[in-house]
């Protein structure tokens, strides 16, 4: 009776010890918070292999990560600025850094949300970092969804372990301030996060004097697209003036001269015309009554 539970025992146990192992899974990390005004940096152990050559165009999402031994999600919880704004801006920047002795290792990072964007359908993609350089860098912009994810595959060669360093970069708009006159330093303001931001006045300089400089006179050149030869216009305009009052070939004279009148014209025009008219008038009289008689 006891051979035969002996023998079941044992064959459970060579059960146990030869079956299949399981995969091997990459594992979820720690979540890393980062907050404004703070650098935050985690190291995380080598990651095991790298992407096949059959599948180096896949860009694993954090749920297809988990699967790979090659690849690590690491959880990133980001907490807006107090006081944000609407107008307002910020920026985290996440590296990921790996010492290579050999120049063979290559990591590729991307990053994901939470599935916020999907309402919870999957994950979207908002940067990436996959080129040759190290450290690899994703720039959020603006992420206030929460949640993030970055993911860190190794691309190629072996990995002996990778750093990742994020930071939160303030950008708020803040209103202009009034330009001062030289030597006068404003008061200190604060932001909407009532941090103190000093505000630095123009430099002691003494403005400059400047000459505005000299512009040489404009060539005017004449229009050919409207010459159609010399007018009567421009010959009278480039003629030598007339004199005053007379015709071409009269001489001028002086504007103050006064023409005299001699004493048998005005004699002509005042007695002997006035004699002539008056003896004209008579004969007609005379010999117009004569007429009359006769008849």
């Amino acid at each position: 009776m006891r051979r035969p539970l002996r023998l079941a025992a044992l064959v459970a146990l060579l059960g146990v010890v030869l079956a299949p192992a399981p995969p091997s899974q990459a594992t979820k990390r720690e979540p890393m918070k980062i907050t404004e005004g703070k650098t935050v940096e985690a190291t995380f152990p080598a990651l095991v292999g790298s992407v096949p050559q059959s599948e180096e165009q896949v860009r694993p999402n954090p749920s297809d990560c988990a699967t790979y031994t090659w690849c690590d999600t690491v959880p990133l919880d980001i907490v807006p600025p107090p006081g944000l704004k609407d107008e307002d801006d910020f920026f985290v920047e996440v590296k990921i850094s790996w010492d290579n002795p050999s120049g063979q290792n290559d990591i590729d990072t991307f990053a994901y949300d939470d599935q916020q964007t999907k309402g919870g359908a999957g994950y979207t993609q908002k940067a990436s970092g996959a080129s040759a350089d190290n450290p690899e860098t994703l720039r959020l912009f603006r992420p206030t969804l929460g949640t993030y994810n970055a993911v860190i595959l190794n691309f190629v060669g072996p990995n002996t372990g990778y750093k990742v360093t994020a930071r939160l970069l303030d950008s708020k708009y803040q209103a202009p301030f009034e330009a001062l006159a030289p030597g006068k330093k404003p008061a200190t303001t604060t932001t909407s996060t009532t941090r103190p931001v000093e505000v630095t006045a123009p430099p002691d300089t003494a403005p400059t004097e400047t000459t505005p400089p000299t512009l040489a006179p404009a060539a005017v050149s004449n229009d050919d697209d409207f010459d159609f030869g010399t007018s009567d216009f421009e010959d009278q305009l480039a003629a030598p003036p007339r004199p005053e009052g007379g015709f071409e070939g009269e001489s001028a004279a002086p504007a103050n001269q006064v023409k005299k009148v001699g004493g048998g014209t005005v004699a002509i025009w005042f007695v002997v015309a006035p004699l002539i008219l008056l003896g004209a008038a008579g004969y007609f009289i005379v010999h117009r009554r004569g007429g009359v008689a006769g008849f």
